[in-house]
């Protein structure tokens, strides 16, 4: 029987790196690859026509995967500048690497739901990290983003290996290869298929000198590095993991090297015979293109025209192609990428989720009134405060999109909600004449109607002649207020402890700090179920990403208009430092 791996020869270009590194500005290029550390490069990197393996097998597509058994590991590499910032002092930052930082340690990123926590080359968790890369920002001109995903990223999360030790075998070959001391810090992820690590670099190295990493070694080196590192621990690929693979392409929603191997044995009205499929292949990779153009046939990419016939769909191709960041169903690939020259659109959304091999990647499909149905290629953190039914505006932000949230509750879920909605706030700000901020759809006016109906039959206020709906004094806080204590109600009961409502300042503001025990998306807002002992209590964050599950945090009663009394909520920090999150967005009192 042919050996079956001699068919990744289809794969070859799904598997290769491609170092994406923006030119610099400034002059940070790869000459900095000259003198010793270019003989210490041309030596680690003998024999590596990239990307070839160590045994000096090339990763030619025609050629079989025989000659590479190597663990493959997805590695991306990406450079930041600092705007103001440079060595040895300076200005600026932008804040974009501690905002950078804040995705990374986010709910939900760590192993059972957790949130990420930093690690580096010695220690478990570094408490500081934030810290550590203010001055990184403050000091430096730029620093470096590395990504690692093992294929097998879920064999170092097991019995088999560490995915904090891979990380850090990695690093330290970096370092041998380089020649040069370096200073990282590292977060795991484990909330995408397969685990991987985020490692951010110091933009100068452990003697002072700023850090330049030569073009070819971002583009293949530390790939070459990560996967050697990978086979150390868990050995050769095998025929099982090939199996693997072939399972998972076979159902996959998105280009894949089955589909670029079916494509290559169609005639020219697109159809080949089923039996025809794979001759001269591995019987195991036949097998898998003949299931694979059964799934085609059942996505609607294909049609049986007669028995074991298909014809294959004339866009089937860019359909997968369109599909290919995100498995999304069939009928999303009917839309069009947004343009910045659409301007402000609004809409729903329909589908998001990760795109590509970089778990960075996202992608946003949103349905509009206008525009039909837009794509848009973004980061998962730009998404990460969505969800399927999220009301949006996308707004032009230099060749790509900036995401506004309006609601991240869908509207049938608002229409009978008993808390202050957005489409409270809407019916409210039509009674006063002011501009909608909601998109004109037909969802969307049905919605107003029913909550209006919905909000006058409990008593909340009135329609007039003229159509418009107009709140009781107070019903909107009311509202809010009621959703506040049905959800740190409920977290007592569930946590056996007692909420504190508004009733309760003193002992909301003066016994000391409260720690976030979590975070839920209410209709009010994000808002941080706080716990000090057995009290607990419920208070809005606003918009800021700057807290999160396990911070400790202060409360102060504030004044507002009209002598409103409401909470601001501040985090804590390392040092004894204080940074107010949400000054007039908590509990009104």
């Amino acid at each position: 029987m042919p050996d079956l791996v001699s068919f990744r020869s289809q794969a070859a270009e799904d598997d290769e790196f491609r170092g994406r590194i923006g030119r610099t500005r400034g002059g940070a290029t790869g000459r900095g690859t000259s003198g010793a550390l270019g003989a210490r490069l041309s030596k680690a990197l003998a024999g590596k026509r990239f990307g070839a393996s160590a045994h000096g097998h090339t990763s030619n597509p025609s050629r079989a995967f025989g000659g590479d058994s190597r663990q493959r590991v997805v590695a991306k590499v990406s450079f930041h500048k600092h705007v103001g910032g440079g060595v040895g002092g300076g200005v600026g930052g932008g804040g974009k690497l501690l905002a950078h930082a804040q995705y990374l340690e986010r709910d939900g990123a760590a192993r059972d739901g957790e949130r990420g926590r930093f690690y580096d080359r010695e220690q478990e968790l570094v408490e500081d990290a934030r810290e550590q890369l203010r001055e990184w920002e403050l000091d430096d001109r730029r620093h470096f983003r590395i990504m690692l995903a093992p294929e097998s990223g879920a064999r170092f999360a097991g019995e088999d290996g560490d995915l904090r030790a891979f990380t850090r075998d990695v690093m330290e070959r970096m370092e041998r290869d380089l020649g040069v001391g370096l200073d990282w810090v590292a977060v795991d992820h484990y909330n995408t298929d397969n685990p991987h690590a985020h490692v951010i670099v110091r933009g100068v190295r452990r003697d002072g000198v700023e850090l330049i990493l030569p073009r070819e070694y971002v583009s293949h080196g530390i790939r070459e590095a990560a996967r050697d590192v990978a086979t150390g621990w868990i050995g050769e690929r095998s025929l099982a993991d090939e199996r693997l693979r072939l399972e998972r392409e076979v159902e996959g929603r998105s280009l894949n090297r089955l589909d670029r191997a079916l494509a290559l044995e169609l005639n020219q009205r697109r159809e080949v015979r089923l039996q025809d499929l794979g001759r001269g292949q591995a019987p195991e990779f036949a097998n898998s293109m003949r299931a694979r153009a059964r799934e085609l046939q059942r996505l609607g990419l294909a049609e049986e025209t007669r028995r074991n016939v298909l014809k294959l769909e004339r866009d089937w191709l860019d359909r997968l192609e369109a599909a290919r960041p995100l498995d999304i169903r069939r009928e999303l690939a009917r839309g069009r990428l947004y343009e910045p020259r659409f301007g402000r659109v609004m809409g729903e959304v329909l589908e998001l989720g990760p795109r590509g091999d970089n778990p960075d990647r996202a992608l946003l499909v949103v349905e509009t009134p206008n525009r039909g149905r837009l794509l848009l290629n973004t980061g998962m953190r730009e998404i990460e405060d969505l969800q399927q039914g999220s009301l949006v505006a996308l707004k032009p932000h230099g060749r790509t999109a900036e995401i506004e949230r309006l609601s991240y509750h869908s509207v049938r879920e608002q229409v009978r909600a008993r808390a202050d909605t957005m489409l409270d706030q809407e019916l409210d700000g039509i009674a006063r004449g002011e501009a909608r901020r909601l998109p004109p759809m037909k969802s969307i006016e049905a919605a107003l109607v029913e909550r209006a109906e919905f909000l006058e039959a409990n008593g909340l206020g009135l329609r007039s002649e003229n159509g418009k709906f107009y709140f009781c004094d107070g019903a909107r806080e009311r509202l809010r207020e009621a959703e506040l204590e049905r959800a740190g109600q409920e977290h007592a009961r569930e946590h056996g402890g007692r909420y504190l409502g508004r009733d309760g300042v003193e002992e909301l503001t003066g016994r000391g700090a409260w720690k976030v025990r979590e975070v839920r998306e209410l209709f009010v807002g994000k808002t941080a179920m706080l716990e000090r002992g057995r009290d607990i209590a419920a208070v809005p964050m606003g918009k800021s990403r700057d807290i999160g599950v396990g911070d400790s945090v202060m409360l102060k009663a504030v004044e507002g208009p009209a002598r409103v009394r409401s909470l601001e909520i501040s985090r804590e920090l390392a040092k004894g430092l204080k940074r107010g999150i949400g000054r007039g967005l908590g509990i009104e009192l």
